[in-house]
């Protein structure tokens, strides 16, 4: 593949990655601000998308969000490859609490 190709799909991923962040953060209730809200606004202008993603996973740890808001955390979680790297981290990750979060969910609805 050459790195022309390459750049093009990394590129699209993370637009992907960018529309779920956006998708989940229109989820959030209207009235809800927060300093978390804030950056995460910030880090999606400056294109920090991981940082975007682990200020949802804040906001969204602290609230009882519907599943829909973790399943497009999961979808932007994938795009930008956050699981694997996260088999790579000792600590709890982000992306492992948009997992337990998911889990919880469909526990539930069972």
């Amino acid at each position: 593949m050459s790195e022309a190709f390459d750049a093009v799909n990394r590129e699209a991923s993370w637009d992907r990655a960018r529309n779920a962040l956006d998708a989940a953060a229109a989820l959030l209730l209207p009235g809800e601000s927060s300093e978390a809200l804030v950056e995460f606004r910030d880090f999606i202008a400056r294109n920090e998308l991981e940082l975007a993603f682990d200020e949802l996973v804040t906001i969204g740890d602290d609230l009882e969000l519907d599943i829909r808001f973790w399943l497009l955390l999961d979808s932007a979680a994938r795009e930008m490859r956050l699981y694997s790297a996260a088999l790579d981290v000792p600590h709890l990750t982000s992306a492992d609490l948009c997992r337990r979060h998911i889990a919880v969910h469909s526990e539930s609805s069972a």
